[in-house]
């Protein structure tokens, strides 16, 4: 049992994706005695060009994250920041994430993200420090490419998406691959250190993993490269019930911040879960008695309360609104929420 965090940070034109491999405490005296967060620390090196971030590619990378392992999780826990990839309520990363949690044969699937500006409760962020930290007064140059027309246009090119289109011709993306320091880049994340070891430096999911996932939406549900709300809804307007919905309704409880994925008791569509699993019941939402006081964990999840019932509105929070704006608020309702009683 254990949760993986991920973070990711750029510099010098690579995108490092960090994951943090949680080992979750038996007892409270294991968790004071070692710590929660010793589990394994490992990064990504990809270049920003060639290799954008995108839920596809995250959902890639956790899949061989999990195969990796010599005994493959029956439950998979993500803890990831709000970005375009990981934030729940994007429909492109809730397809990624049903993806992962069929082709995975996981029992259950729990994928949350901080809240906004909160980013920096995330556990992995502690991998953060020390990575920036290998890469701190490292001077990084890429070479310049002998073809003087292609240098001429990476010159040119002034954004990031100028030198991605450029990237679409194959001479130059193999320029740039040539060019790109990821070995220089990969030596100095590896020197890291987090929890007295050194980081292990995974390979970037690549194109063949990319399309394992898209080949599986594409087929299962009929789901393009990037669903729509209205793709993913199976045409609601229309009144009509699409097959992915269907599925998401039966096997999905979604929330703000939390998606829980479980099995369902048909057995022609799921095979029958692992018990323990099984008995587990749904983490609950935040919810308040009267308005003023939070229910405590054991309270909230014998209630089984509805997320859209319980969450502070807005409009009852006007009196505390500040220049950080809305989200500011909803991060403090939510931060505030659970008190550990026990540790």
């Amino acid at each position: 049992w254990g949760i993986t965090c991920v973070a990711h940070t750029q510099v010098f034109g690579a995108v490092i994706t960090a994951y943090l491999d949680i080992r979750i405490p038996e007892s409270v005296d294991v968790a004071k005695a070692e710590g929660h967060y010793r589990g394994q620390g490992s990064a990504a090196v990809k270049c920003r060009v060639l290799q954008p971030s995108s839920a596809h590619r995250s959902a890639a990378e956790y899949l061989w994250w999990c195969r990796a392992r010599s005994t493959p999780p029956k439950m998979l826990l993500l803890e990831t920041d709000g970005g375009p990839e990981h934030h729940t309520g994007h429909w492109s990363v809730r397809a990624c994430l049903a993806a992962v949690f069929v082709i995975g044969g996981f029992d259950a699937l729990i994928a949350t993200r901080t809240c906004p500006g909160r980013s920096y409760l995330e556990r992995c962020e502690r991998l953060m420090p020390s990575i920036n930290y290998s890469l701190y007064n490292a001077a990084f140059c890429r070479a310049e490419a002998a073809e003087a027309d292609v240098e001429r246009k990476l010159r040119a090119a002034n954004s990031l998406d100028a030198v991605r289109g450029l990237a679409d011709d194959p001479v130059v993306a193999d320029i740039v691959r040539r060019v790109f320091p990821r070995e220089a880049v990969e030596r100095r994340v590896a020197a890291s250190v987090y929890g007295g070891g050194h980081l292990n430096v995974l390979p970037a999911a690549g194109p063949t993993e990319m399309e394992e996932v898209r080949e599986f939406l594409q087929m299962a549900w009929g789901l393009s490269c990037k669903p729509s709300r209205d793709e993913a809804e199976g045409g609601e307007a229309k009144g009509e019930l699409g097959e992915f919905q269907a599925w998401w309704g039966q096997h999905v409880r979604t929330g703000t911040y939390m998606l829980q994925f479980r099995k369902c008791s048909d057995v022609g569509c799921c095979p029958p879960p692992d018990q323990a699993v099984a008995a587990l019941p749904y983490i609950p939402y935040p919810a308040m008695t009267d308005g003023k006081t939070w229910m405590s964990l054991g309270d909230a999840m014998a209630a089984d309360v509805d997320e859209a019932t319980v969450l502070p509105s807005w409009a009852s929070k006007k009196k505390e609104q500040t220049s950080a704006g809305k989200g500011w608020v909803k991060a403090q309702n939510f931060v505030s929420w659970v008190c550990c009683d026990n540790c």
